[in-house]
Order: structure tokens, then sequence, then C-alpha cells
């Protein structure tokens, strides 16, 4: 599993499961966890805690969740104590992701937190795509 992106004392983790093989159906999750010795206090600025991007193995060609979703527009606060963790989770399936032109095939998962704001994308793991 790769090293935790780390911000601010926040550490943030991420992984992927196939829940279904066909038609393939996924979901990623980010585990978010305060490594201070304070509280921390977090602000998402919609209801889409964690977004996915697939970037295909040795190309160029990606698919991104955020062009295709409507989150919720309210701000999801999250105050975490010192060493506490929350995870945040999101399901896709690999026809919402190869669409109309993606071929089948291996795709690298990236999942996205916007925390105060800010991007971070966590690798959430490697998947074999098909429709």
């Amino acid at each position: 599993m790769p090293e935790p992106r780390v911000r601010d004392g926040i550490a943030y983790r991420a992984g992927v499961e196939v829940l279904e093989r066909y038609p393939v159906q996924l979901h990623a999750w980010v585990r978010v966890e305060n490594r201070t010795d304070r509280d921390a206090d977090l602000t998402f600025p919609d209801g889409c805690v964690v977004l996915l991007e697939a970037r295909r193995e040795g190309g160029r060609e990606e698919w991104v969740q955020a062009r295709q979703v409507s989150c919720v527009e309210s701000v999801v606060p999250v105050r975490l104590e010192p060493g506490e963790a929350r995870e945040y989770g999101v399901q896709v399936s690999a026809a919402e992701i190869l669409g109309d032109s993606l071929p089948a095939g291996r795709y690298r998962l990236m999942a996205v937190v916007r925390p105060r704001g800010v991007r971070v994308e966590v690798p959430a793991g490697v998947v074999e795509l098909a429709n």
C-alpha cells in the first residue's frame, strides 16, 4: 500500500476494491487521520468528499469524476481529535469510467479530496476495467 499523503499533520490514505466483477463495480475510499496533538478542523467544499480520477497506465487518456457528477453544494465540516481517523468512500462502475471513449485496460485510480479547498491527490490503486 502506498505511503499516505500528509498535509498539515493530516494523513490521507486511499484504496480501492472491486465489489462486482461483471459489470465491474468499484468502491474507493480515503482514510483521513489527524496525526497532530491538537484538534483538527477540516472543511470539504461540497457533498463529494472523495472524487476519483482514472489514468491509463502508459497513456494520457483519463477520466475525471468531477466533470460528470453533481455534488450537493453544502460544506462538510469535520473535526478530528488527535489520533482520530474517519473514512469516506465513493462507488463507481467501469462503464462510468470507460464511457464510450476509453478502452478497456489497466487504470491507475487517484482519489481526490479537497480539505480547506486544497486539492490532495491520493493514489488508490490499479484496476483492470472492461465494459
